[in-house]
């Protein structure tokens, strides 16, 4: 009866050039066979990396290990193959060779010229260190196809970008939310939610997905492509495109839960286009955690486990009039109407089934 969520997210292109952050950073990195390109998206710290590989290069891909917390190259070139990986530790980024020839992979690095043999690794000083906060939290909308982002940045299902949006913002701090560029079109997102919109807010994040992000979720404040929407504002090198990344996260767990001190709404403004998915680790405070369940775009299953005793009062979709509450997984349970408050004593599980209309 455990709810469990076991989707790996690990985003990858074939196409060299493809922008992408690395994961619990600032650094941007826009990868090619013979070039590595990063630059800080906060201090704007620009450096490249050449790696004299030769061609001609077969099989390249890039992906974004978001479990790992790293960023991954491989292909095959007129050696052989190759494959290795980018990781931030405190102030040092870390090129970690994974497989190269014999003699192994060559770099030139700001003049200097190092050698680099399997298991491997190239260190790199840098100003900037990653973000420590890791929220357990992470969401998954019953999509299973292949995560190549030619093919999602194509087909612009919810279902695909809105996970992998969300497990790269997530680890992000928190920006102030700004009216300028390509900002703009994640304030109107925040006033559907707000409006609880949910026939509307699918398709406007999708705009926002368009315009705000180059690559694989690489986001920008102004719209480089050039898809004739008037978001042409002065742009301060100052300002940070993280904020869409960020700020984005918390809006994608907005359509989810809402909280306000012993108050939880469950999918207050799930999108029409979500019929089913889970939502486990939930940071509620207080000492509660939760997992929870839907589909045909109603709730199925929610799990709490509160680290205290507590009261909580649950609302959900408006057709919902009652549940079923069990205490632990074999409990009978009673059947429970929508409004009445739920007294929690501390490290019990409680299950909450049998929603009906």
């Amino acid at each position: 009866m455990k709810i469990k969520l076991t989707e790996k997210y690990r985003p990858f292109s074939h196409e060299a050039g493809t922008p992408l952050l690395l994961p619990k950073s600032s650094w941007k990195v826009t990868p090619y066979p013979a070039k590595l390109l990063l630059e800080d998206l906060i201090s704007k710290e620009k450096f490249e990396i050449i790696p004299m590989i030769e061609g001609p290069i077969s099989t390249f891909t890039v992906m974004q290990d978001l479990e790992k917390g790293w960023v991954r190259i491989f292909g095959k070139g007129g050696k052989g193959f190759f494959s290795y990986r980018l990781v931030i530790i405190a102030h040092q980024i870390f090129l970690f060779v994974e497989r190269c020839e014999s003699e192994g992979l060559t770099f030139k690095h700001k003049g200097e010229i190092k050698t680099v043999k399997r298991k491997e690794e190239l260190m790199i000083i840098v100003a900037t260190h990653p973000f420590h906060q890791d929220p357990k939290e992470k969401v998954h909308f019953g999509s299973s196809k292949k995560q190549d982002w030619t093919l999602v940045k194509r087909r612009l299902h919810l279902e695909e970008i809105l996970p992998i949006w969300f497990q790269l913002g997530k680890h992000l701090p928190k920006y102030p939310l700004l009216d300028i560029g390509t900002a703009r079109l994640l304030k109107q997102c925040q006033t559907l939610i707000e409006e609880k919109n949910r026939e509307k807010i699918g398709t406007s994040f999708i705009e926002l997905f368009k315009t705000a992000f180059e690559g694989i979720l690489c986001p920008r404040l102004i719209d480089t492509d050039c898809q004739g929407i008037a978001l042409q504002d002065e742009i301060s090198e100052d300002l940070s495109p993280l904020l869409l990344l960020s700020e984005g996260a918390r809006l994608i767990r907005k359509l989810l839960i809402d909280q306000t001190q012993n108050h939880l709404s469950i999918l207050p403004c799930l999108p029409k286009e979500l019929h089913a998915g889970r939502f486990v680790a939930i940071d509620c405070g207080k000492n509660l955690t939760l997992d929870f369940e839907w589909s045909k775009k109603l709730i199925r299953r929610l799990a709490l486990h509160p680290k205290e005793d507590q009261t909580l009062y649950l609302s959900f979709q408006k057709s919902i009039t009652s549940f079923r509450l069990r205490l632990g997984r074999r409990g009978r349970g009673k059947e429970i109407p929508i409004g009445e408050p739920l007294h929690l004593k501390k490290d019990r599980l409680y299950i909450l089934d049998h929603f009906q209309k």
